[in-house]
């Protein structure tokens, strides 16, 4: 993104977090965590510095993180454009029950992660 390279779409998402104000911490996600739970968890630990704008912004720039994971892999890609126009549901119990990004039990839920995973998948039909 930009020239640099993240190891995942989650380091890119967490760094998002902290590219406008502090570019200082949001650099650490690309050089310094080694997994999405790391990349996590730094974030959570630096929670203060992070967009003060971030819960407006946050789901344009989940879908811009998985919009190049998905382009980069075209294995994945694949997969993704193989479902048509399906709707897709992420479970919340793969979002450790988060019901903004997933959906849980009686279709609770925002499914922000799956709205976002539908238009990048409408995007990557026109690449």
């Amino acid at each position: 993104y930009n020239g640099r390279r993240y190891r995942n779409s989650e380091q890119l998402y967490q760094a998002f977090k902290f590219m406008d104000n502090r570019p200082d911490i949001a650099e650490i996600f690309r050089t310094t965590t080694k997994s999405c739970t790391a990349a996590y968890d730094f974030s959570m630990a630096h929670i203060a510095y992070q967009h003060p704008d971030w819960d407006s912004l946050c789901t344009a720039k989940m879908e811009i993180a998985i919009w190049h994971k998905f382009a980069q892999h075209p294995d994945i890609k694949e997969i993704l454009l193989d479902t048509g126009d399906a709707e897709l549901v992420v479970s919340a119990t793969n979002t450790s029950g988060d019901k903004f990004w997933g959906m849980g039990k009686n279709n609770q839920g925002r499914n922000e992660l799956g709205k976002a995973l539908e238009r990048v998948r409408g995007s990557l039909r026109l690449t």
